[in-house]
């Protein structure tokens, strides 16, 4: 009887392996389809995903490691967003291992308005600081989500509407109480300001 046990554990041990092994390996295969579909906005596709068992809050882009919430966030797919944070599992201020960057960075960066405001209104600290440029010092330059997209209006053929996002971020950061991060500002300001002239 006992020895009846042991092979029925195994079986059913082996058989736990081979499954999980095949799931794995579609998630992978699925990742750039996932990636995709937060770009474009396709919940769909996503709530699919999620509901087939892939844990959507550990997808990451292939290039810059961010996750799905910093994708529809840099290409204003808000549906995808609110599933993220209401749904999935997806914290509002996740910040990617290589530059510290917030999905409100992305979205200040790429000048998108609806993902700007979304974010604050949900709560997203306007505060954090990202190292996603290195000037001709080679310093390392931190940025608020403001101070990146101050930056960027340096830049040759900056977004559209990065003018709008620095209103709005810079309303926002007033209108919000004093913190220790906020007395960096100035010195972020200037910083910004000679890195951008540095290399234009």
């Amino acid at each position: 009887m006992r020895r009846l046990q042991s092979v029925l554990s195994l079986i059913f041990f082996l058989f736990f392996i081979l499954q999980s092994s095949a799931s794995w390996g579609q998630s992978d295969a699925a990742v750039p389809a996932i990636v995709d579909a937060a770009r474009k906005g396709n919940i769909r596709y996503l709530q699919e995903q999620f509901a087939a068992g892939v844990s959507l809050n550990k997808i990451q882009e292939e290039k810059t490691k961010t996750s799905i919430l910093h994708v529809a966030a840099g290409n204003n797919q808000i549906k995808v967003m609110e599933a993220c944070l209401d749904k999935w599992g997806f914290s509002i201020d996740d910040q990617d291992n290589t530059y510290h960057l917030t999905p409100l960075h992305l979205a200040a960066y790429k000048g998108q308005v609806a993902a700007v405001k979304f974010l604050l209104k949900r709560g997203a600290d306007s505060t954090l600081l990202c190292n996603i440029y290195k000037g001709l010092s080679n310093a390392k330059i931190e940025y608020t989500p403001y101070y990146l997209s101050f930056w960027v209006t340096y830049k040759d053929n900056p977004p559209k509407n990065i003018q709008e996002v620095l209103e709005i971020l810079k309303t926002h950061d007033l209108e919000q109480k004093p913190s220790p991060k906020e007395k960096e500002k100035p010195s972020l300001w200037w910083r910004s300001m000679l890195i951008a002239l540095s290399d234009s």
